[in-house]
């Protein structure tokens, strides 16, 4: 396993001058995906681009609890967008969930999805639109890392949103439930990585 491996603890960040996150995830999802202690919710259209660098939304799943840590901090909840550029390589939106005021976005998808009867099934869905898990506030950190599951495969850009949105207590109880919760991977070595905003 390598040196630049995700998650990390954001407590140290250096400022750099970064381009705007430009964010067309107006589409609903198409099919949602039970698979052992995961919830994904998948897409054909959306995508995002960095600096002139344009990425495919492919899917969104979530960590409980949150496997990004902010000041040596976990969240309840956290949110990946999986995206993929034109040569194959992954750039993943994060987005930290605190207790607070329900999410509307997440009572559509607890409200539509079918009752987990078995670790994994699949079937279509469209109650789920990632743009409503953005924060309104589009600044973030930005990292090199890896996937948090195996194979933790790195090269992977992580851009983790600063600010963060809010989730009920009854919501963060349903989705602990819905995704067999604990499913997050402890926090990697940053080693010589610099984390910059």
């Amino acid at each position: 396993m390598g040196k630049n491996q995700s998650p990390v603890d954001i407590s140290k960040t250096y400022d750099e001058t970064t381009g705007p996150l430009k964010f067309n995830y107006n589409h609903a999802s198409d099919k949602y995906k039970y698979a052992d202690k995961q919830l994904k919710t998948l897409f054909a259209n959306g995508n995002f681009s960095i600096e002139k660098e344009g990425y495919q939304l492919v899917e969104l799943h979530f960590h409980a609890p949150s496997e990004h840590q902010i000041q040596g901090k976990t969240y309840p909840l956290e949110v990946h967008f999986k995206n993929i550029d034109k040569n194959g390589d992954f750039a993943f939106i994060s987005v930290l969930l605190k207790k607070g005021r329900e999410n509307a976005s997440l009572k559509a998808l607890l409200n539509n999805l079918p009752e987990r009867s078995h670790r994994f099934s699949s079937g279509p869905f469209s109650f789920m639109t990632a743009s409503k898990l953005l924060p309104r506030e589009k600044s973030y950190y930005r990292i090199n890392g890896s996937l948090t599951s195996s194979p933790c495969t790195e090269g992977v850009l992580w851009l983790v949103m600063q600010h963060k949105v809010t989730i009920s207590a009854a919501q963060i109880t349903a989705m602990e439930k819905l995704i067999m919760a604990p499913n997050n991977r402890p926090i990697q070595p940053l080693n010589v990585r610099l984390i910059t905003q």
